[in-house]
């Protein structure tokens, strides 16, 4: 959604410029509302949560 690698969001994620949650397996993910401020977007009253995920696996974990 924001057009940066994987690479790119855990090095922000270290310096502090897009801080990510961790879900209790230590993974990365980020909501919306994080999303819509760094944008700049204002937040529209809404009900209910979304969670931005994303997950890259290596050549091990695929099927050949």
């Amino acid at each position: 959604m924001l057009g940066v690698s994987v690479i790119t969001l855990q090095r922000w994620d270290n310096e502090g410029k897009l801080v990510a949650y961790r879900n209790p397996k230590g993974r990365r993910y980020y909501t919306e509302t994080q999303y819509l401020e760094y944008r700049g977007i204002p937040k529209e009253n809404k009900v209910g949560k979304t969670i931005i995920y994303a997950r890259v696996s290596n050549r091990n974990q695929k099927k050949i």
